[in-house]
């Protein structure tokens, strides 16, 4: 970040055995975008599927995850999982549509504890009702759960905060209040793969090239901030955005862009709410930029790799 270049080493984190099919992994893993950790916070923890091997001793902690149980078939049979900061917690399908079993598993520094949750909760005053959770913050005394709603024709996607109090277990519901101009729309809705828990509030998409941010103190949504000031092309047509992670005070945002028949990608980070640099990514070729748009310095990437960033609200 301080010079604007990317500096490539040999150093292995993990790998995959050449006789698994990750395409095909995908579908016993459900959701799992299958390059990736489940769970990295670039720093003390690695959390991987069970049919990849990790190669290095560079963390505290290093896990391995198995297949989770399927009932039924469609997408309301999915178990789905989400991580926080020394939290697990698991969705699994019950065969009724609309209930669901959550274990929550807390790292306590040797071991898991695991606990029961119960997210079916219905709000009287609304016609939208908690779907699914999108995001987890362990602050050591509550556990607190961003959970994405229905559509809402007026401000878009509702949204609900569940707070557990972890002495008793006991759970408090609120409905987050989405300013009309937070953009959270059904094109492209918060999930755990493109919003985060950062710093005290919750990262989700919104609109065109902008992030909402749901602060948990005031249970509002608004949104936060438009990730460039500049449009990089007149010819630019269409957007999507997604949260890719976090590292010590930094947000990592992604945006692509529709551009004569192809697309690219920018990579954005944002230190103290301002963007401190960005990158542009196509056809293989990495170009690391100023906030402003010029190119600082460039870098190739070998053939069929990815650029992954440490990201505490993974899942599958």
């Amino acid at each position: 970040m301080k010079n604007g270049k990317i500096i490539k080493t040999d150093k292995v984190i993990y790998t995959v055995a050449p006789s698994i099919d990750i395409k095909s992994e995908q579908a016993t893993y459900k959701n799992y975008n299958g390059d990736r950790p489940l769970y990295w916070d670039g720093k003390d923890c690695i959390i991987l599927p069970s049919f990849f091997k990790s190669v290095t001793n560079l963390y505290k902690r290093t896990e391995t995850i198995s297949e989770v149980p399927k009932v039924g078939k469609g997408l309301q049979s999915l178990t789905r999982v989400i991580f926080g900061k020394d939290v697990e917690m698991v969705r699994i399908p019950t065969g009724n549509s609309r209930d669901y079993k959550y274990t929550v598993k807390l790292w306590d520094g040797e071991k898991y504890i695991e606990k029961e949750l119960n997210l079916n909760y219905e709000f009287q005053d609304t016609n939208s009702q908690p779907s699914y959770p999108v995001a987890i913050d362990n602050d050591g005394t509550n556990l607190n759960i961003l959970v994405s709603g229905g559509y809402n024709p007026q401000t878009g996607m509702d949204l609900f905060l569940c707070t557990v109090d972890k002495k008793d277990w006991t759970s408090k519901w609120y409905k987050i209040s989405v300013e009309d101009d937070a953009g959270i729309g059904p094109s492209n809705p918060p999930f755990s793969s493109n919003s985060i828990y950062f710093d005290g509030s919750f990262y989700v998409p919104s609109g065109c090239c902008s992030i909402a941010k749901v602060d948990i103190e005031e249970r509002i949504c608004k949104k936060w901030k438009k990730i460039t000031t500049s449009k990089p092309s007149e010819e630019d047509i269409s957007y999507g955005t997604s949260i890719l992670g976090s590292f010590k005070d930094m947000t990592i945002v992604g945006f692509s862009v529709t551009r004569g028949g192809g697309n690219r990608y920018y990579i954005c980070a944002f230190k103290n709410e301002e963007n401190v640099g960005m990158m542009y990514l196509v056809n293989g070729n990495v170009n690391v930029m100023d906030k402003d748009g010029n190119i600082l310095s460039n870098a190739t990437l070998n053939e069929n790799s990815s650029i992954i960033f440490p990201r505490m609200n993974g899942g599958m």
